[in-house]
């Protein structure tokens, strides 16, 4: 029997419950004994058989969060590697800017690649910023952002907070 299958069961119970709690016309009634019986036995057999997929679920989801942090492991890993790497090839490329400058050499053809100097886009280098004009500096506006761990403190200890409430949610645990 599968999760979902299972879910047609516990609509089969429900209804089976209705119809043994609760008379012709709607009223509550008490079930008779070989009800009552019936009721219990497909609790225990639904819960039973629940019980037994939930548990494959949650193994399932185990070795899933397993190979989710295994990954993570790795790309942690990888990523060390890549920055290692990435400081080597910048450790070249000094070495090359170094004899180049110190040899006043403007350029290089090396095999398949051709090593130059180039010149970079102006940009402004600030001396001083207290001497520039105020007609060279724009205004941002300040930002504002709610501060949710001064309300939710505030709602705790019983203030109030026009606005705001304080909410409880539940999530589902597997341990």
């Amino acid at each position: 029997m599968t999760l979902y299958e299972l879910g047609d069961e516990v609509k089969a119970l429900e209804d089976l419950i209705e119809s043994c709690t609760t008379d012709e016309q709607g009223n509550p009634k008490e079930p008779t004994e070989e009800e009552a019986g019936l009721m219990l036995a497909m609790i225990e057999e639904y819960q039973e058989a629940f019980e037994s997929k939930a548990e494959r679920i949650c193994k399932f989801r185990a070795n899933l969060m397993a190979s989710a942090k295994a990954m993570k492991d790795e790309e942690e890993r990888l990523a060390k590697r890549r920055k290692a790497t990435e400081r080597k090839a910048e450790a070249l490329k000094w070495i090359l800017e170094t004899v180049m400058e110190r040899t006043k050499m403007d350029k290089v053809e090396a095999g398949i690649f051709r090593v130059r100097f180039q010149k970079n886009p102006p940009s402004v280098f600030v001396t001083r910023e207290g001497d520039i004009p105020a007609e060279f500096w724009k205004i941002i506006p300040e930002t504002r952002q709610l501060d949710k761990r001064l309300i939710l403190d505030e709602l705790k200890t019983g203030g109030e907070v026009p606005g705001a409430s304080l909410v409880q949610g539940r999530s589902l645990r597997i341990e």
